[in-house]
């Protein structure tokens, strides 16, 4: 049946609608695209029942898979995510050596949770057409290049990492979505100046350090939430004002920055 299936979908003449396979055969493609699989489902040749899989969490009383944890599983190979269930909400393939490109408008539209940090992953990322449910992204540690649009992310996007990667162009931080806590940028070749008096009001941590940002920043409007600001490691110059509260919060070490601390009246 399988076997069928995988020739099937890659011939034009016999395209399927991946939403009406059942959920088993949609996973047993997605495992057919890795190595390692064994500690997930046994051998390849005679693989457990689905719900046996080791990470996968089904919903009550039926075969839809709503969870994957593959944590540090020592998988290789590429994520083939066209292959995800379309009910999948939490997806955990970090800490693997996944390689080759995300098709990130393949992931499925009821996905709220990414996490493929510390993998092999390259290619552009793709932030325009994400599952509008999408909370929380961390794809930090890999090999993602070009540039990144942060215009079009989805409205309720709490936490994004995309750290330690070699991305690069500018920036823009004035259209983020009012709910981000979470934005980590350090690590890559961004360049070009910041704007950082626009961030949402929800905004916690914002780390820009170890990239190419140029000119001035200013922080009189940051949020008042915010609670880490870190753009250390940047060619950045200029003077900046802080209040007291504010000095172990806002780092600029190896900058041209001169900070100065208000004093209280």
């Amino acid at each position: 049946m399988l076997a069928f299936l995988m020739h099937t979908v890659d011939t034009p003449a016999g395209r399927i609608d991946v939403s009406s396979l059942p959920h088993e055969a949609l996973m047993e493609i997605l495992l057919d695209h890795l190595d390692g699989t064994e500690s997930i489902c046994g051998p390849v040749d005679n693989r457990a029942d689905l719900r046996h899989w080791r990470g996968v969490v089904l919903n009550d009383g039926t075969s839809e898979v709503t969870d994957i944890d593959w944590f540090s599983m020592g998988l290789t190979g590429s994520l083939e995510v066209q292959w995800l269930p379309g009910n999948l909400i939490s997806l955990d393939a970090s800490n693997n050596s996944l390689d080759g490109t995300l098709a990130f408008s393949a992931l499925p539209q009821s996905l709220a949770e990414l996490y493929l940090n510390h993998n092999q992953l390259s290619g552009p990322l793709q932030f325009d057409n994400l599952p509008p449910p999408m909370e929380t992204m961390y794809l930090c540690n890999n090999g993602f290049t070009g540039r990144v649009d942060l215009a079009h992310l989805p409205q309720g996007l709490r936490v994004l990492s995309v750290a330690t990667n070699t991305l690069s162009g500018p920036i823009v931080l004035t259209t983020l979505p009012t709910t981000l806590e979470h934005l980590s940028l350090r690590c890559n070749r961004f360049s070009g100046t910041l704007d950082l008096t626009a961030l949402p009001q929800s905004m916690q941590v914002l780390h820009l350090q170890r990239n190419a940002f140029v000119g001035s920043v200013e922080v009189d409007r940051l949020p008042g939430s915010i609670e880490d600001v870190r753009v250390s490691h940047n060619p950045l110059t200029g003077l900046v004002w802080i209040d007291r509260l504010f000095v172990n919060r806002f780092y600029c070490i190896n900058t041209k920055i001169t900070v100065r601390v208000r004093s209280e009246e």
